[in-house]
């Protein structure tokens, strides 16, 4: 049976979702690492930064900035991949829900005058 293509592009929808999800976590888990990290060490952000933009992570005009703005920017991270998440969920949801409706049959109607017991009756 052929995939319904309404079906097709809420799975493929999904899985963006779920590639965006999966980016925004990871990088989640790299800022929570860091600033654990951060904080057991004297040196501060300035030592961080200075890494960060010889990796070529970091921007020279972001280097320096306060820690509120950082944890702030691991916050947004953070809703980004909760509310990816949900769109994932609901993609699919709604791709199993689609795949279910296109799976219905129309329904039967017998011919009037017909005979149950006689087996189906052709129409021409």
């Amino acid at each position: 049976m052929p995939v319904p293509a309404g079906s097709l592009f809420l799975v493929l929808a999904g899985a963006v979702a779920g590639l965006g999800g999966a980016y925004a976590g990871a990088r989640a888990g790299l800022d929570t690492v860091l600033f654990r990290r951060l904080a057991a060490m004297a040196q501060g952000p300035s030592m961080l930064d200075d890494a960060l933009m010889q990796l070529g992570t970091l921007p020279a005009r972001n280097a320096g900035r306060p820690s509120v703005q950082q944890i702030a920017e691991a916050r947004r991270l953070l809703r980004m991949q909760a509310l990816l998440l949900a769109a994932q969920a609901g993609a699919l949801a709604m791709a199993g829900i689609w795949e279910d409706m296109a799976c219905l049959q129309p329904i039967r109607r017998p011919v009037i005058g017909a005979r149950i017991r006689d087996g189906p009756v052709s129409v021409q």
